[in-house]
């Protein structure tokens, strides 16, 4: 006899629904992101990146200003996730790399009267 799987609840539908990356407009801006929350266990982050992939220059250059870069993962066959990017896992990694989004400030429109 074979056990039965137990029926997926709220909250493992809402945990598998948060990590997968979605594309998005900013609310503060409007400029097109990606949002997901890490799926790690000690500490699960929301994050906002840039869809924009990185080159390693550029990617030194978004963490010496203070930007936090993620790994975008996933193939073919496996939803996209992002996970955290740290001194270890710099080495070898082939991911494909975002960085946090920063909101550039909109452009602000004076009215003036034409009387």
């Amino acid at each position: 006899m074979t056990a039965r799987r137990p029926k997926p609840t709220a909250a493992t539908h809402a945990e598998a629904t948060a990590t997968t990356v979605r594309r998005r407009a900013c609310p503060g801006c409007g400029a097109d992101i990606l949002t997901a929350r890490t799926p790690d266990r000690v500490l699960a982050v929301d994050v906002r990146a840039d869809p924009a992939p990185l080159t390693p220059a550029a990617e030194l250059l978004a963490r010496q200003t203070g930007r936090l870069t993620w790994c975008l993962t996933g193939g073919p066959h496996t939803a996209a996730r992002i996970r955290w990017r740290d001194r270890w896992h710099l080495p070898h990694c082939t991911h494909q790399v975002v960085a946090d989004h920063h909101c550039q400030p909109r452009p602000t429109y004076r009215q003036e009267s034409f009387l």
